[in-house]
């Protein structure tokens, strides 16, 4: 990941993820971002995630203020 706005996803939210068979075990996701894209480690393509009923510890933010 050359991008510096790429963030990879925690090993958790990969596996909750998987086990969702919302990405393949060929399959890692990251943040680009506000999107969580799923990237093929094999062949590179990228596709957007939907993860509308998926609670990841990644995307989660503390507000401060």
């Amino acid at each position: 990941m050359s991008n510096k706005l790429e963030k990879p996803l925690s090993h958790a939210d990969l596996q909750k993820l998987r086990q969702a068979g919302v990405i393949t075990s060929e399959e890692i996701a990251i943040i680009v971002g506000d999107l969580i894209l799923a990237e093929n480690v094999v062949s590179k393509d990228r596709r957007i995630l939907e993860t509308n009923n998926i609670l990841l510890e990644s995307t989660r933010r503390i507000l401060k203020g």
